[in-house]
């Protein structure tokens, strides 16, 4: 896949990590395909299992009803009930639905049906559990046999409350009540018997506790009546006896002492007036000019008043004006002039007198209010010291007061509830009422077949898939070729289950031999031949010399490795070649025990001396010769004979006798021959059996053996089944079964055995 944009071309990323996430793809894609069979039979008893139970299953059938709730709660009850109403829709929705299933509207329903004489519903139904535990008893008694123990309305109660489902309609204020039983009238009259169950609980319930609230408030209103006029009865006994006496709400010695303060303000300002004016009257005086005099009278009212003034400025004026007008027409030394102006000077001073009279009277009268703001004063500073003295008192009387009024007010607020309670005891008042009618139900909802089938086979699948990635997860065997390319080593090939045949040894050079003349081979046979003739080629490229020295390892007994070592010494001297094949597994001597010398001659014998190479090997096969190893003893005595000494005496005698020698050795998990032998080993070939091999066990003895490790050509996997190792193998693709009409016709016998018996 390309990614093309405007300006540039970027190919799909391809390296190390693509291959590793396709490797990864494939592997588990490969999980899945071999633990199929698990899943199917997981799938199979599941279904099973629910056809059983659907055969016990007892139809059932479903009625509802829906109600719908509102959130208008009489205020009274939430302010005195003593209750915590909800704080939003959804807590009130959720303990209206509390109350629905609730134990007390359950008993209401049985009791309005007589549900516990009613046949139908007291019906035992048991289940399917409680069947098998009634059959086993091991199982315990099942919840009939615990129902028995209750009373009737109790097992009524709890079988109701069993079947009853109670659900919020989406977001809104509507609540279903659905109601599962074995009838679909007894449904239909459960159902809308819930809903005027709960609506009868509701009425009932807020008819109790206004009832309960008016009793409550009764007595609580007559002890606050009482208190209040306790408290009402202190102040007025408090202020009598203080002599506190009111009037207007005020005290007397308060109204007194707010009245002189008046009088001592007016009587302050009149005599700030009249000193004011007894001044301005002196200065007018004090010049000596009747002008100025005649000045302050037109201004002043209290100097104007007198008549003797009046008449004497109106004099005064007169003349003045005589005077002038004489002036201007005769002159100021006529004789008329001089008898005017003497006039006008006698009024002058008539006038000056008479004011200064006046002044005096004046003068008088405001050292008389002097004397009246200073006797008012004296008077205002008793009253005050008094009324200080009051204050002090009036303190406890205004929390007596206080006091007083709160029992007052606390009373009437009690008295106007009280009246609310009255008036809603007779007044019915619901939150909720039904708005769809219980139907009966046309078809059973119980059980589910389709559903329940097509959910047990998930199920199964999956429990049955779950084993099988458990049973993947616990298996540390070899199972491809990406196992050993995990080790960094060469994959040699699969060497497939072939049964007795491939013990004789004779299988891999029979079936080479038949390939070279063009014979059909059956699959197996084939890849059995391409999995020796791999190492034969391996062998040769890796080391082309002359007489090397071959060695055939594994990690535990009964890997195959007695087989792989025989039909390779027989394939490699089919070429015309001389072989020596060692039987070094003296823990196991398989090769010995089936090519046993006449002689009875083996290795110790040549190592001690005794005999002679020719005289210790057996022929067994066209230039194979087999060094037999020492028999197993009887008895428990440990095995002491080792291959090592023939190794390190008569290797270069091997090399010159024997175009090759193949050397099997003794399992490298319990012994330690094949590290003492690692320097006398040119090539080294591991061998591991397909579903067996531990690779951990595997790695960790190659870290241990570096030199063979060195040495290794590479691994080959024996006792492989050909027909799965595709689910394991993503890069190995299965023959098909159809293939030329030779093969089809005339396919090759296969012998059914049991296997290798660990050979």
């Amino acid at each position: 896949m390309n990614i093309i944009s405007k300006d540039h071309v970027w190919a799909a990323p391809t390296g190390p990590e693509t291959e590793n996430l396709r490797g990864e793809s494939s592997r588990i894609w490969g999980a899945v395909r071999r633990r199929y069979p698990l899943a199917i039979v997981g799938a199979a008893i599941a279904a099973a299992l629910a056809v059983v139970m659907l055969h016990f299953s007892a139809p059932a059938y479903q009625s509802d009803i829906h109600i719908v709730l509102t959130e208008d709660r009489t205020k009274l009850l939430d302010e005195i009930s003593g209750v915590e109403t909800a704080r939003n829709a959804d807590e009130y929705i959720a303990t209206q639905i509390g109350m629905i299933s609730s134990e007390a509207v359950a008993r209401r329903v049985v009791d309005m049906l007589d549900l516990t004489h009613n046949p139908v519903f007291m019906a035992e139904r048991p289940s399917l559990l409680n069947r098998l535990r009634a059959a086993i008893p091991l199982l315990g008694a099942g919840k009939d046999e615990a129902e028995k123990n209750d009373d009737v309305t109790t097992r009524a109660v709890n079988r109701l409350r069993d079947g009853l489902g109670i659900f919020r309609v989406e977001r809104s204020l509507i609540i279903e009540v659905r109601y599962t039983g074995p009838d679909p009238i007894l449904a239909r009259d459960i159902a809308a018997a819930y809903g005027r169950a709960y609506l009868t609980d509701q009425t009932e319930s807020h008819f109790a506790a206004v009832t309960r609230a008016s009793t409550w408030l009764e007595g609580r209103i007559e002890d606050l009546r009482q208190q209040s006029l306790a408290a009402s009865q202190e102040v007025e006994t408090f202020r009598a006896k203080n002599d506190l006496v009111a009037a207007n709400g005020q005290l007397v010695a308060e109204q007194n002492l707010a009245g002189m303060n008046s009088q001592m303000v007016l009587a302050e300002t009149d005599y700030a007036r009249q000193k004011a004016r007894l001044q301005v009257y002196e200065e007018a005086l004090n010049s000596g000019s009747a002008e100025d005099v005649i000045s302050v009278l037109n201004t002043s009212t209290e100097l104007s008043q007198s008549a003797a003034i009046q008449q004497l400025r109106t004099e005064y004026l007169q003349a003045r004006e005589r005077e002038r007008a004489i002036t201007e027409r005769w002159g100021e030394d006529t004789p008329q002039a001089v008898a005017v102006r003497s006039e006008r000077q006698r009024l002058s001073n008539l006038l000056m007198d008479e004011a200064r009279r006046a002044v005096d009277i004046y003068r008088k009268n405001l050292e008389i209010g002097q004397a009246q703001l200073h006797d008012l004063n004296s008077t205002i500073k008793a009253a005050s010291g008094k009324t200080q003295t009051a204050n002090s008192t009036l303190v406890t009387l205004r929390s007596l007061e206080q006091r007083a009024d709160s029992y007052h007010a606390l009373y009437q607020s009690y008295l106007t509830r009280y009246q609310e309670a009255v008036q809603q005891q007779s007044l019915p008042v619901n939150t909720a009422r039904v708005i769809s009618d219980a139907q009966i139900a046309d078809a059973p909802v119980l059980p589910k077949k389709p559903i329940t089938v097509a959910l047990s086979l998930v199920l199964g699948l999956i429990a049955g898939a779950a084993i099988g990635v458990l049973k993947e997860m616990m298996d540390h065997s070899f199972r491809s070729r990406h196992d050993v390319d995990v080790l960094r080593l060469d994959f040699l090939g699969y060497l497939p289950k072939l049964g007795r045949k491939a013990l004789s040894g004779h299988l891999a050079s029979v079936l080479d031999e038949k390939a070279r003349g063009g014979a059909v081979l059956g699959r197996n046979e084939a890849r059995f031949v391409e999995g020796v003739r791999n190492m034969k080629t391996a062998i040769e490229v890796g080391k082309p010399h002359r007489g090397k020295v071959v060695g055939i390892v594994s990690l535990t007994s009964g890997e195959g490795k007695s087989v792989v070592a025989l039909n390779l010494a027989r394939l490699i001297a089919s070429g015309g070649r001389r072989v020596l094949l060692v039987d070094g597994n003296t823990q196991n001597p398989e090769l010995s025990a089936g090519y046993a010398s006449a002689s009875g001659a083996n290795f110790t014998d040549v190592v001690a001396s005794r005999r002679t190479i020719e005289e210790a090997v057996v022929e067994v096969g066209n230039g194979v010769a087999l060094m037999p190893s020492p028999p197993l003893p009887t008895g428990a005595a440990p095995r002491i004979a080792t291959v090592v000494p023939l190794m390190h005496e008569h290797r270069g005698e091997w090399l010159t006798r024997f175009d090759m020698t193949l050397v099997e050795l003794p399992p490298i998990e319990t012994t330690s021959d094949a590290k003492a032998l690692a320097e006398d080993l040119d090539q080294v070939i591991f061998v591991v059996a397909w579903g067996k091999t531990d690779r951990g066990r595997f790695e960790y003895q190659l870290q241990s053996l570096p030199l063979l490790r060195d040495k290794a050509v590479g691994v080959v996997m024996t006792q492989v089944d050909m027909s799965e190792i595709h689910l394991y193998d993503p890069y190995f693709k299965p023959e098909r079964r159809s293939g030329s009409l030779l093969r089809r016709l005339m396919p090759l016998r296969r012998t059914r055995t049991r296997g290798w018996n660990s050979r």
